[in-house]
Parts: C-alpha cells; structure tokens; sequence
C-alpha cells in the first residue's frame, strides 16, 4: 500500500482535514506588528450614515481582502436612527453590529 500524504496514518482512508490553524486576529496582529503597531484594530465606528458610511465600509472591506484575503477581517459597527433602519439603509445593511441612536436634537 503506497503511503498517501493527505491520509491520516492513524485512520486508514480518511482524509486529513485541511482547516487553516490560524485567526484573522493573529493575521491582523502580525501585520500591526511588522508595522510598529501595538494594538490591533478589529472593529470600527462608522458615525455618519448615507453614501459617506457605504463608501467608507465597502473601501476597508477591498482593503482588507487584499491585506488579508477576507473582506469581513474588520467588523463595522454603524450608528443609525430608527428612521434609517427601517428604509434599511445600505449602510444598516454593510454592518456587522447596529447601534440604534435617537433622531432627536436636544438643546
């Protein structure tokens, strides 16, 4: 019987699993670390709403798939008005997290 690389020795005929053994948070603290950085990023506050907030999420999402090779490697967590969710706004739906906000003005 010819030994077969992708089979486990202990199980006969059983494939190796080939599930990648690292984080996006390792993957993301090594970068930070080649750079100088000494804290990692993982979420990011968008507090702005319409074209500004789908423009800014669908940029750093490019980004990170060509960094990391995973466009949700950041997560996004948007401020939004009642108002806003319910026309489900496109920036509602590009987020990862939702924080409601009230659409009142105080003074």
């Amino acid at each position: 019987m010819d030994s077969n690389p992708f089979l486990s020795p202990t199980t006969p005929n059983t494939p190796t699993p080939l599930v990648p053994t690292f984080s996006f948070r390792d993957v993301i603290a090594q970068y930070t670390s080649k750079r100088g950085g000494k804290r990692v990023i993982e979420k990011i506050l968008i507090a702005n709403n319409g074209i500004a907030a789908v423009k800014a999420i669908r940029s750093m999402r490019k980004w990170a798939f060509e960094q990391f090779g995973n466009s949700h490697a950041l997560k996004f967590v948007v401020m939004a008005t009642p108002e806003d969710i319910q026309a489900n706004q496109e920036y509602v739906r590009l987020a990862d997290e939702l924080v409601q906000v009230c659409d009142m003005l105080i003074f």
